[in-house]
């Protein structure tokens, strides 16, 4: 007895072209993707760099609510140089503490030499580490803030404010400053009935001139007092329960956005300018206006009454070096 066998149902050509040229292409990407990846690794050297700010006052010796302004740059600021001068090593803040002028840039742990010849490195963000502290016995607020500018007016702003300017025998930065109903506004602190805290607050940047990438209000009181405005140190009084944030310290962590491709465009030294040099010598001052942040704290405080608000903090950068 013959059996009958139906026949397997046949697709269109075409079709069957299309559903194996997919699978095809697919295996294709992969195994091309992998072969970038292995020479993306063979190519390429990870490194960081760190720098820090001292626990130091951000209230200025005499000026009464001056922003307290510090660049935080994506350029790796030669690292590698152990001579802590030149616009590409050093810059500094606005405020200039004495025992710490001006800042520089360091290698963490090890980098491979070959990665100073590099043309072009990648930034790949990186992370601040703040901690506040303050000994004024009276209540007060600090907004502490990490900002950058637009890039339609990055250019103008950076001139305008003196971001990357200096002051006579000071660093790169040392001249910036921030303006107020400007680029921020906030409460100016006059007190109502007696025994009302006088202290700015309710801090608000210009959003058509800045981004606003971190943004906190820290308050320094005395939880357990009655008169905000005591004389009693803060130190002494009670609910200080938690040790992260209280009436004394306040700490956190902020995020720093990447800044991609830096190239180093300077004229080099055989005078052949359509030519790169290192990108692991573009400093501060040679970076983009528009990928720049800026650590902003505003309060209303002055070192010269000896009550003063310090902050502290440790910056790492995070960048691929391509050879």
């Amino acid at each position: 007895m013959t059996m009958y066998r139906k026949k397997p149902k046949v697709l269109r050509r075409k079709n069957v072209q299309k559903k194996t040229g997919a699978k095809s292409q697919a295996k294709q990407i992969m195994a091309l993707s992998r072969q970038v990846d292995k020479l993306r690794d063979n190519t390429s050297t990870r490194f960081t760099t760190f720098w820090q700010r001292n626990i130091l006052p951000i209230d200025d010796t005499t000026d009464t609510g001056k922003a307290f302004v510090c660049p935080i740059p994506y350029a790796p600021c030669n690292p590698f140089n152990s001579l802590n001068t030149g616009t590409s090593r050093v810059f500094s803040d606005n405020i200039r503490v004495a025992s710490q002028p001006s800042y520089v840039k360091t290698m963490l742990f090890t980098a491979p030499d070959s990665i100073k010849t590099c043309s072009k490195i990648y930034c790949n963000g990186g992370t601040i580490k703040w901690q506040m502290s303050s000994n004024e016995p009276a209540y007060s607020k600090v907004t502490l803030a990490l900002i950058q500018p637009m890039s339609d007016c990055a250019d103008q702003l950076t001139n305008n404010r003196g971001l990357k300017e200096n002051v006579t025998g000071g660093a790169p930065g040392s001249a910036a400053s921030m303006v107020t109903n400007v680029d921020y506004t906030r409460h100016s602190g006059a007190a109502g009935s007696s025994g009302q805290p006088t202290t700015f607050f309710g801090t608000l940047f210009n959003r058509k001139l800045w981004k606003v990438l971190y943004y906190r209000e820290c308050a320094f009181s005395s939880p357990g007092a009655t008169d905000p405005d005591q004389s009693t140190p803060i130190s002494i009084e009670p609910a200080n329960t938690e040790p992260k944030n209280n009436a004394v310290v306040q700490c956190g962590t902020i995020r720093l956005p990447k800044a991609g491709l830096i190239q180093n465009r300077n004229q080099r030294q055989d005078g052949d300018s359509s030519k790169t040099v290192n990108a692991i010598e573009t400093g501060y001052v040679g970076s983009k206006n528009e990928r720049e942040c800026y650590l902003v704290a505003v309060n209303n405080g002055a070192a010269i009454d000896g009550e003063v608000i310090s902050l502290g903090f440790r910056v790492l950068n995070n960048y691929v070096a391509t050879n």
